[in-house]
This record gives structure tokens, sequence and C-alpha cells, in this order.
């Protein structure tokens, strides 16, 4: 029990400052998840939270909470904690957690998030055998909003891809960080059979194509990516990333440690 209890203080202290580092809400329409791993390491921030009292506005990003392997991290109420992840499993769109709590993890809790019939988050239920119920409802994006998200970013949807013969030809507006930044300006990665462009704003490199290669990949960080196509370029030390989920999409695309994500919206 010390050896768990140490591994997830060591994981709060990696994980709550990013936790915090998010300012603006979750809203409904930003994800559609197909299955239940797909929110490993997912931030939902919501914007109204409800005890068996009044639903609370709360601020943006001021509650937030997510799912990071074995566990359920809570940030930002006083009245709840991080809970272990016994099971977990899926009831028609809704994705149900058996969660352990307490010194002795004996007292059990449950935990739901509950989607629509597109896979699209609506509130996450909480009971905890201590505090009760916990709801926490997620903003509704205006219409503007969504149609603008649409039109600068490209959908993982959009292209089937095994490996850098089917990137050629092909260009992805993406954001950074896995969540949208208030509609900043989408950085553009062009990729032809010579050479790779990238284009921030006004400012564009070109990095020539030394040698693709697809991998198998398994990590905790990427759950939904089964495969990686690992791009050396010439003179450069770097490597450019492109990570591939189990359906052949393309899922965040990496150089030099800065990572872009297309949104899986469509």
């Amino acid at each position: 029990m010390l050896k768990k209890t140490a591994v997830l203080a060591l994981l709060l202290c990696w994980l709550l400052p990013k936790l915090h580092a998010q300012e603006n809400y979750t809203f409904k329409t930003d994800r559609a998840f197909k299955h239940i791993h797909e929110v490993e390491g997912y931030s939902f921030r919501p914007s109204v939270y409800q005890t068996d009292k009044n639903p609370l506005g709360v601020a943006p990003g001021e509650v937030e909470i997510m799912i990071k392997g074995d566990s359920l991290l809570i940030a930002g109420l006083p009245n709840v904690g991080n809970y272990h992840i016994k099971s977990r499993f899926r009831i028609n769109n809704n994705f149900i957690y058996e969660l352990l709590q307490g010194p002795a993890a004996t007292k059990h809790s449950r935990f739901r998030i509950i989607n629509n019939a597109y896979g699209q988050t609506i509130m996450l239920y909480l009971f905890d055998k201590d505090s009760g119920p916990h709801v926490f409802t997620l903003a509704d994006d205006t219409a503007e909003n969504q149609k603008a998200k649409l039109e600068k970013y490209s959908s993982q949807r959009d292209h089937f891809v095994r490996s850098y013969i089917n990137l050629i030809g092909k260009a992805f507006m993406a954001f950074q960080g896995n969540d949208y930044q208030d509609l900043e300006e989408p950085t553009e990665v062009y990729f032809d059979k010579r050479y790779i462009e990238w284009t921030e704003g006004e400012k564009s490199n070109k990095y020539k194509v030394r040698k693709a290669t697809t991998y198998e990949y398994i990590s905790e960080d990427f759950p939904a990516v089964r495969s990686i196509i690992k791009v050396k370029l010439k003179k450069q030390k770097q490597r450019l990333l492109v990570y591939v989920n189990y359906r052949h999409e393309v899922e965040c695309i990496e150089l030099d440690g800065k990572r872009l994500f297309l949104t899986n919206i469509k």
C-alpha cells in the first residue's frame, strides 16, 4: 500500500501543475469519445458544479478532472480527492469507473462519464462514499466557435494513414497542447516526398526528409495510439514524429518537443 501511495504522490506532483495550466472551459463539442480508453489523459474543466444543493458556476479552469492510468484526479474541490480505479467498463454511451478510496482503499465510490449519441461528454457524475453525489456539467460552445474550429483545424478523420506514403501531398492544420487555445492561428504541417514544411504564422521552415519508418507504439500518454512514424531529417539532429491511432488517423505531430493535435470532430 505504501508503494502505491508513493507512486500516486509522484504522479500528482507531476500532473497537478499541468491540470492548473489550462484556464478555459472544456466544451461539450470539443471531442467525441468512441472508446473508453480515449478519455485517458483528457482534461475535463466543467462550468457548473453541483452536490445535493443548488448548482454553482465555477471559473474557467477552477475545477479539473482527469483519468490517468489507474487514478481519477480531481483538482479544485476541498471535499473530494483522488481515487484509485478498480475497474472500468462501458454501458451504452456512458463510461463507468468503480473506485476505491481511503487510507486502506476499502471505501467504494463510482464515477460516470455521460456522453451523448455522438460520444461527446455532457456531464460527469461522481458518487463519493463519504460526501455523496457530485455533478459536473460541461459548457456549451457557441455555434460561431464550433464553425470556426471546423474551418481552421484539420480533423483526424480526414485521412487514413499507415505510413509516410499516406502523408505525402497532405497539409494538416493543427493546434498545440491537446486543447483549443482560444482559436489561435493553427500551425500548418505539409508533407512532401522530399521535405516537410512547418509553418507558424508568417514563419515557415522546410526540413529535408532522410528516412521515414513506422513502428508499433504503446504509451500511457497516448492510449489510443498504436503506431508511430519516425522521420529522420537531413542536417537536423531531431526527428519529426507522427502518432497514429488505432483507426489509422493522425493523433499528434511532434517536432522538438512541440506537439500539435488535430480535432476529432467532423
